[in-house]
């Protein structure tokens, strides 16, 4: 059978400041608002990360950071390079993901966490979410590389529609 995603991961977002989940296949999921009011936004497909590489020689290749998990038929993503598989460790505050892409130039690792100091709820209170994007270049030729991040606008979502845009 078809194996159904992780709906939850690490949060990631200062305490009490709004948050997100960084999920275990690459997507951000369970939106929070600042006043922690409110059901989180579960889902907001515009908000990814993504690579492009090209070397120098050859011709160039870009995904979507984020697994391929069986997606509706006509789903925002189901036409988009995504990468075979995602090995993930999650440990408050910190989330870490590489992306295997075997036949990609180059190794993607990405690392979310939150301002936590342990014992300091002031400090562990800024309204800040890190995520850091480790490229390596394992081959003996220069590969040039673009990472991107998209975020969807959180003011056009309704919790409700779980990523449907507001009209």
């Amino acid at each position: 059978g078809t194996r159904r995603p992780w709906d939850f991961g690490v949060p990631v977002g200062g305490i009490g400041t709004g948050s997100f989940d960084l999920l275990p296949d690459g997507r951000f999921a369970n939106f929070t608002l600042p006043d922690g009011r409110g059901n989180p936004i579960k889902d907001m497909p515009g908000t990814f990360l993504s690579i492009s590489a090209k070397a120098i020689s050859g011709g160039g290749e870009a995904r979507i950071l984020r697994a391929r998990i069986p997606v509706q038929r006509g789903g925002i993503f189901s036409d988009r390079r995504l990468v075979p598989s995602v090995t993930y460790r999650g440990n408050y505050p910190f989330a870490s993901l590489r992306f295997d892409t075997p036949t990609f130039p180059v190794r993607v690792v990405a690392t979310g966490y939150s301002p936590f100091v342990p014992g300091n709820l002031f400090d562990s209170s800024l309204p800040a979410a890190i995520v850091e994007v480790e490229v390596e270049n394992p081959n003996r030729f220069a590969v040039s590389v673009g990472v991107a991040f998209s975020w969807q606008d959180i003011n056009s979502v309704s919790p409700s529609s779980q990523g449907d845009m507001l009209v």
